[in-house]
């Protein structure tokens, strides 16, 4: 018996969705092995060492909303994990904001175990690299462009692996939000969908600009500051290539003070550090790219203006854990993917906020 997988556009004006679906039967190995394609555009997955495959049990829901896609999922315990390779490599500059309605999620950060437990909201920074483990679980999610959230956050870079206690009253809220807003997709046109985004995203926002104990998202003076921070963040991706980007242009270009530049950038490790990060993952691109194959190591270094040889497999390492020939033959190995086209969702992700 194999799984059932349906990619389906619902009659105009339903929004898109998909269903992965292997619940409530036994199964051969090959549903894992189905299970594990068809989540690939967001994870690698796994299971604990010892697992029954054939017990295997996981529903995907998923839908289309506007810019962002929502929707829930019930699974058996297993790994999910992105590589800093993987993280790097591929272009989704997204939060993924889950809550879980039933199981747990836990990693480690800096030395310490993070958990969310039933009625927690996780968040997944999708440019960064992460693994954790999952019981058995049930959860409802969102996925949303850096583009159409990121300027408003506090913090934008500091949101990675987060667990938000759903004791915080603006958590219960996006809990409740969110859950309605997946059960009803099958009822929504597809203009009611998008129209649903902007006020989507204020919650968003809201659930994760406010702080433990407070009664109410705190009104942020700030808001200008994070503005003008994201218009740095744009000046460094548009002036990437140009061997003049330094953080000086870059307060220069903006008229920022110099103090007030660095502490935008502090929790990012600082603006030369992120114009290097920001470096390291074009060049990775280029390692990766097919019609590049043929251009030698060094020369994509240079044109992303590291000093050497030494300095950029060094800079690599630290950042991707290989180096870039190792980075490269990893690619080549992989070879084409073996199916038709790429499934509706990661087409979906490929294209979010574009």
């Amino acid at each position: 018996m194999t799984a059932e997988i349906e990619a389906r556009p619902p009659p105009d004006p339903a929004p898109l969705t998909s269903l992965f679906d292997v619940s409530g039967r036994r199964c051969p190995d090959a549903c894992f092995d189905a299970w594990g394609e068809h989540i690939s555009p967001f994870f690698d997955v796994d299971l604990p060492e010892g697992s029954d495959r054939s017990r295997f049990r996981a529903r995907l829901s998923l839908g289309l909303v506007g810019d962002l896609i929502v929707g829930g999922c019930e699974a058996s315990g297993q790994s999910f994990a992105r590589s800093p390779l993987r993280a790097a490599a591929e272009a989704h500059d997204h939060l993924m904001i889950q809550v879980f309605l039933g199981g747990d999620t836990r990693t480690r950060v800096g030395g310490r175990e993070v958990i969310a437990r039933p009625g927690d909201i996780w968040v997944i920074d999708m440019l960064e690299p992460m693994a954790a483990e999952n019981s058995t679980f049930r959860n409802v999610s969102m996925v949303a462009p850096r583009a159409l959230i990121g300027a408003a956050l506090r913090n934008p870079g500091g949101h990675h692996l987060r667990a938000i206690s759903g004791d915080e009253p603006v958590a219960r809220i996006f809990a409740s939000y969110l859950q309605t807003l997946v059960d009803s997709l099958d009822a929504l046109s597809g203009e009611e969908a998008a129209g649903l985004v902007p006020a989507t995203l204020r919650l968003a926002e809201a659930l994760l600009n406010a702080r433990p104990g407070e009664a109410r998202p705190e009104i942020d003076p700030a808001g200008a500051e994070r503005a003008l921070m994201f218009a740095a963040r744009r000046l460094i991706e548009e002036r990437l290539a140009d061997p003049a980007l330094s953080p000086e242009l870059v307060q220069q270009a903006l008229g920022l003070s110099r103090a007030r530049l660095y502490r935008a950038f502090a929790p990012l490790g600082g603006v030369a550090s992120y114009i290097r990060a920001r470096r390291l993952k074009r060049s990775l691109e280029d390692l990766l790219d097919p019609a590049m194959a043929h251009r030698p190591i060094y020369d994509i270094a240079y044109a992303w203006h590291f000093a050497s040889d030494s300095d950029y497999s060094r800079a690599f390492r630290r950042r991707f854990g290989l180096s870039p020939r190792e980075a490269r033959q990893a690619r080549q190995a992989e070879g084409p993917r073996p199916d038709a086209g790429p499934l509706a969702h990661e087409r979906w992700l490929a294209e979010l906020g574009r």
